[in-house]
């Protein structure tokens, strides 16, 4: 039996009759739309820090949760600290330019490290105020999918020796970017135990490996259950 859907919360056409227990579903295909932020609270990587030499309040700009390209962060730090970003075309390497005061700032490390910096603090002074990064710029946020379905036999499905939903890890792929249409085919597909009782409906659930919810643009899924 084949099922598809566009939903996270679907009401079947045939309820399944599972009181034996004997069912197993499993994913065939998986359709999405890549949209979860590269920057954001959650992510610990959506802050930066003025610090003043002279015992003056600390200022604290956090970004908006979402997705930034270099030229929308630049911008941002821009407008709010007056740091300027620039980067090379030959190595993608990073440039921070400050204004020459006495001031500390310190860059969420996650933060850091995206733009390239192995460390997250800079002291900037009249003779040290531009710094370059040691790596790669890499603002993009390549992560697994875990699909959950609550109609799972949590008895019979153990993720790291406890009970789980996860019906599929789905692996990101080596260029998934923002907003990117993603394409799934298992060829050799992941059957699991459902719950033994009737079964009208289906709750999808699609979480990272933290466990927070992820919007997938674009959902279309494709199950199998036998």
């Amino acid at each position: 039996m084949f099922i598809n859907t566009t939903e996270q919360e679907l009401t079947l056409d045939y309820p399944v009759d599972n009181r034996e227990g004997n069912l197993q579903i499993a994913i065939r295909e998986m359709f999405y739309r890549v949209k979860w932020f590269n920057i954001s609270k959650a992510n610990k990587n959506n802050w930066v820090r003025k610090i003043s030499n002279f015992n003056r309040p600390t200022i604290e700009l956090e970004l908006r949760d979402g997705y930034y390209g270099f030229c929308e962060l630049k911008k941002v730090l821009k407008d709010k600290f007056q740091i300027d970003l620039e980067i090379s075309d030959a190595n993608l390497a990073v440039t921070i330019t400050f204004e020459p005061k006495d001031f500390t700032y310190r860059f969420a490390k996650k933060l850091a490290t995206m733009l390239g910096f192995k460390n997250n603090t800079f002291a900037v002074n009249a003779n040290n105020f531009t710094f370059e990064g040691q790596n790669s710029l890499d603002l993009e946020v390549n992560s697994p999918l875990y699909v959950h379905l609550d109609e799972l036999s949590t008895s019979d499905n153990l993720w790291n020796g406890r009970p789980s939903t996860i019906l599929r890890v789905v692996p990101s792929a080596d260029n998934a970017s923002y907003c990117k249409r993603e394409v799934k085919s298992f060829l050799n597909p992941q059957f699991k135990k459902l719950v033994s009782r009737p079964i009208d409906r289906l709750h999808i659930r699609i979480k990272d490996r933290n466990g927070d919810e992820i919007k997938c643009d674009d959902l279309f899924l494709v199950f199998e259950i036998q």
